[in-house]
């Protein structure tokens, strides 16, 4: 009785997290509307900026951090989504699925929100 709950919540967990990673996905892959600050991504990132005790900015030496903390998750969210799709047999070649993905979405010649924080 109890593995099979146990079962039970580890494959509910898995699904969750699963759609988690898809939420994450759609919101790194989505083009940059007009108005930038419409992307859940980019009015993060900008929020991050506000200075807690400093006045409305933070310096640069505060933000970078929290920047690149993004950017970093954003890579491995990546990743991991490649890898699944390898996994389930949706790629043929995982090297360049990766190489693609770094030349389309993670360059600041991109108009995703990824490439737009690469820019700053």
């Amino acid at each position: 009785m109890l593995i099979k709950v146990v079962i039970e919540v580890s494959e509910a967990w898995d699904k969750l997290s699963l759609r988690c990673l898809w939420l994450s996905i759609a919101l790194l892959m989505h083009k940059l509307p007009v108005n930038l600050y419409s992307s859940t991504i980019v009015s993060y990132a900008a929020s991050l900026g506000l200075g807690e005790r400093t006045g409305p900015w933070q310096t640069a030496y505060q933000y970078q951090p929290k920047l690149f903390g993004i950017i970093y998750c954003a890579r491995l969210l990546f990743l991991e989504h490649y890898t699944r799709k390898e996994q389930a047999g949706k790629e043929k070649d995982f090297t360049q699925s990766i190489a693609d993905c770094v030349k389309e979405w993670m360059t600041h010649l991109s108009s995703l929100p990824i490439g737009w924080l690469n820019e700053l």
